[in-house]
């Protein structure tokens, strides 16, 4: 995602669905990926900047922010999560963020 500019209650929303989910006889879990995620450009008021959360199904990597100008009432960002977070000229209520 690329070039925007506005309002909202996430900057990113990465979570798991668990509602309704149904094996259908299958022993194992499978693995739900979220891979190769680029945010560029942005400037953006939102509630919560960083809405993830991960289970043990759950694999996160190569996210890069670059150029983010947010402004959040929820500026926390848990980099452990992600393997392979880059963040580059990203500025959080007025402060760089490493």
């Amino acid at each position: 995602v690329e070039n925007v500019r506005g309002k909202a209650h996430s900057l990113i929303y990465v979570k798991p669905w668990t509602q309704f989910f149904d094996l259908k006889g299958r022993k194992d879990v499978p693995l739900s990926y979220s891979d190769h995620i680029s945010l560029k450009n942005i400037d953006m008021n939102c509630n919560i900047m960083f809405d993830v959360a991960i289970t043990e199904y759950d694999k996160l990597s190569n996210f890069a922010f670059k150029n983010l100008i947010i402004k959040t009432k929820n500026a926390k960002i848990d980099k452990s999560i992600v393997k392979g977070f880059s963040l580059k000229n990203v500025l959080v209520n007025g402060e760089r963020v490493r």
